[in-house]
């Protein structure tokens, strides 16, 4: 009913296998868009790198903030 809490949800539950496969595709497209010129062709390869940096940067902020959680609260030192 939420499409973007629904989103916002499969972003976050987005493996990490997912995010090495746009890593190979980008490598790939930028192999390709260093010998193209067209303008369109460019813009497109460079939506597709950005979600490949928000993908790792989402993936990265997800296993901090599960390896904070798994040790509990902190006590203060005395």
């Amino acid at each position: 009913m939420h499409p973007i809490r629904d989103l916002l949800h499969g972003l976050y539950e987005m493996r990490p296998m997912t995010v090495w496969i746009l890593v190979g595709f980008s490598m790939g497209l930028g192999l390709v868009g260093a010998q193209v010129t067209t303008p369109w062709l460019l813009a497109l390869f460079s939506v597709f790198w950005g979600a490949t940096v928000l993908a790792i940067l989402l993936v990265v902020a997800r296993s901090l903030v599960e390896r904070g959680s798994h040790h509990g609260p902190r006590r203060v030192a005395h």
